[in-house]
């Protein structure tokens, strides 16, 4: 089954290592939207674990060492340290 593009955007955030509160605000979502789209991609990707979407983005090139998503974070990450 087919991730949405907001479910898609969820799961390379989860796997850059944010969390719910995190990813929420940067989508301009609630945190309880948050959860029930992470609740649909775990049903759709038939797993449990944020681990398991984590490893399912990189295995399926969501997130690799070149995505905007990762150049972006890093730069936030380097700009508030």
């Amino acid at each position: 089954m087919r991730l949405t593009k907001r479910e898609e955007e969820i799961v390379r955030l989860l796997a850059l290592g944010w969390g719910l509160p995190s990813i929420a605000e940067e989508l301009f979502i609630s945190i309880k939207t948050a959860r029930k789209h992470l609740e649909h991609i775990y049903w759709k990707l038939n797993i449990h674990h944020r681990t398991e979407a984590v490893a399912w983005a990189w295995m399926n090139g969501l997130v690799n060492e070149h995505s905007p998503f990762l150049e972006e974070w890093n730069i936030r990450r380097t700009h508030f340290k």
